[in-house]
């Protein structure tokens, strides 16, 4: 570790961080953290309609050492890209900041075009316009195939980075991804489902039925199905899958890293970068199958 450059010796304690986050929220979901209870007005005969609603019983609370792993998770990353600009700045460029420069010495995440050139007006006189286009190419603005704003990664790192720093820890818990009911009946009339894609906290509902009630009282075999996620809930975005989040927001990081320092890169740089390149299809896929 100590013979990695700065920036990249962050982006390993990030891997380690994140297999960390893997390992406990396995570990948990092997303790049953949580069930469905069922709550309905059978009894009432009534009510021409049967309501059936299931709702989460937390049994298990969210392990509190997963909001600081994930917050870690995010100071790393972020702070590798300013270590990064850093390392060029004073390494490789040769300037030695003041104390007031080396504040200013931050790796801009901008929205727009012209908050960008805001910044990296400051920086430019640092750096050579080859690494300023670099950097231009690694903003949210110039990302492209991504379906809409609030999927740029990168700018969910700044956000993610400004809230765990300045307001709260970032909360990442389970909630809903798809729900499906089966019943043994010949015809339910006027059956609605609603699902309900809130966060698992105790008590919540997660899924709702709704049929007329049969006037021969049969009874009917009844099964919901419920397929859960972590997600990370934050105030600006929607809620985000956490494991594949963290990775695509890893590999934006990483490339930014990678363009400004791959020139300039030590052999255990290099080692790293490739092991990392070698394996991130595979994680990727991994990833997706359990969405």
């Amino acid at each position: 570790m100590t013979e990695l450059t700065p920036c990249w010796a962050k982006l390993v304690r990030t891997r380690t961080l994140m297999r960390e986050l893997i390992d406990l929220q396995a570990k948990r979901e092997t303790e049953e953290p949580y069930s469905f209870e069922l709550v309905d007005n059978n009894e009432d005969s009534a009510d021409r309609w049967i309501r059936l609603q299931w709702r989460v019983k937390i049994n298990t609370p969210y392990p509190p050492d997963a909001a600081w792993i994930l917050g870690d998770i995010v100071h790393n990353l972020r702070s590798s890209l300013d270590n990064a600009l850093f390392h060029i700045v004073t390494e490789i460029n040769g300037h030695t900041p003041s104390d007031s420069e080396a504040r200013q010495i931050q790796y801009p995440i901008d929205d727009t075009p012209e908050l960008f050139r805001r910044h990296i007006k400051k920086l430019g006189k640092w750096l050579t316009p080859e690494q300023c286009e670099l950097i231009e190419a690694t903003q949210p603005f110039a990302a492209s195939g991504e379906p809409n704003d609030e999927f740029r990664m990168m700018s969910i790192l700044r956000d993610l980075s400004n809230t765990d720093k300045h307001r709260q820890l970032i909360v990442a818990d389970r909630a809903l991804v798809r729900a499906n009911f089966e019943h043994d009946a010949d015809h339910l009339e006027a059956l609605t489902i609603t699902q309900h894609d809130a966060r698992m906290v105790d008590g919540a509902a997660v899924l709702t039925v709704k049929f007329r009630r049969p006037y021969d009282n049969l009874d009917i075999m009844l099964q919901p199905r419920f397929e859960n996620t972590t997600f990370i809930f934050h105030p600006a975005h929607t809620p985000l899958p956490l494991a594949l989040s963290l990775e695509l927001i890893y590999d934006e990081v990483f490339d930014a890293v990678l363009g400004l320092t791959k020139e300039h890169m030590t052999t255990h740089d290099d080692y790293i970068a490739v092991k990392f390149i070698e394996g991130a299809e595979e994680r990727r896929a991994v990833l997706r199958k359990t969405l």
